[in-house]
């Protein structure tokens, strides 16, 4: 009785058929390099069987291959509890204010100031005026801090016009200058403003803080937390 020949090579893929490779092509790289290794032992010539340190060899591949997914399962379990530490601590600002940079600053109906920083850069300031416009572009105040040093200097604004009265509810900006040598100058400003809710924006976690009256802004964008 004679025993037909069956080429090792052509035999890893024997009686599969174009639709299971398809299938197969979904599945993980993992389960495919399985099922490929069991259809060569299935259709390997019996008077040729697979050398022993081959199939040791492709045990060891497959190792590699499970290492390899058991990692990325790793890593996405990591990145999910990325994704939840960030979104507990983006819930923990609601109701506080963070310093973001910008010279807008929102104005309630309620009794709040509206504050911000001047930054010097580095460099110290004379005569420095804030120009408070509303969005009318209208200067509704003007407050005189004299001078700045290097660093950063704090200021505020209660909200009330030259008279003490206090104006409307609505977005005020801060138009900051000041004498730099011989030159009057913009001086960079940030301003406090209060979160209101926390949006997570897409599957990578990035978080946007919902400000106030002013919109949104990335929670990467947070200078201070007060």
């Amino acid at each position: 009785m004679s025993i037909s020949g069956v080429d090792s090579q052509s035999g890893v893929f024997a009686g599969m058929s174009i639709d299971s490779v398809q299938d197969t092509a979904e599945e993980t790289d993992q389960d495919m390099f399985l099922r490929l290794m069991l259809a060569q032992l299935e259709n390997q010539n019996p008077l040729q069987p697979q050398d022993g340190t081959e199939f040791l060899s492709q045990m060891a591949q497959f190792s590699t291959v499970e290492g390899i997914g058991n990692l990325n399962k790793g890593i996405d379990e990591l990145n999910g509890l990325y994704r939840s530490n960030q979104a507990l601590q983006a819930t923990a600002l609601v109701g506080r204010d963070v310093l973001v940079s910008g010279n807008t600053g929102y104005l309630d109906g309620g009794a709040n100031a509206i504050s911000g920083v001047i930054h010097a850069d580095g460099v110290a300031a004379t005569d420095v005026i804030v120009n408070i416009k509303n969005e009318r572009n209208e200067i509704v105040r003007q407050i005189e801090l004299n001078s700045v040093t290097s660093d950063d200097t704090s200021f505020a604004w209660n909200g009330s016009d030259e008279n003490g009265n206090r104006l409307p509810e609505g977005n005020y900006t801060m138009e900051v200058t000041g004498r730099v040598g011989e030159n009057v100058e913009n001086l960079r400003t940030s301003m406090y403003a209060n979160v209101n809710s926390v949006s997570i924006v897409n599957t990578n976690g990035d978080m946007l803080l919902n400000l106030n009256g002013l919109g949104q802004i990335s929670s990467n964008s947070i200078q201070q937390v007060r």
